[in-house]
């Protein structure tokens, strides 16, 4: 019981002393961490804002007249019966 709560008085130490040391680190030439990551973040939506797709081959004959060659799967048991027996 006593080793319990010495170790529970340790983690404790060990958090506080760790939040006191942890700091955001805002001095980077003036701009922030999070204000660098949102520039980024801006960017990359503005690039993927302007790609375009066409759609029109879904409406091109070719791509409507496409007919389907698969087959399709039996459903087949997964499992053993008895899962205690070997193969």
């Amino acid at each position: 019981m006593v080793v319990g709560l010495l170790a529970l008085a340790g983690l404790g130490y060990y958090f506080f002393i760790m939040e006191k040391e942890a700091t955001l680190n805002t001095e980077q030439s003036g701009v922030g961490q999070g204000e660098l990551e949102t520039q980024e973040f801006l960017r990359r939506l503005d690039d993927l804002q302007k790609i375009t797709l066409p759609t029109d081959m879904f409406s091109d004959p070719r791509f409507t007249t496409l007919k389907d060659f698969g087959s399709l799967l039996k459903a087949v048991p997964y499992g053993r019966e008895t899962p205690f027996r070997l193969p």
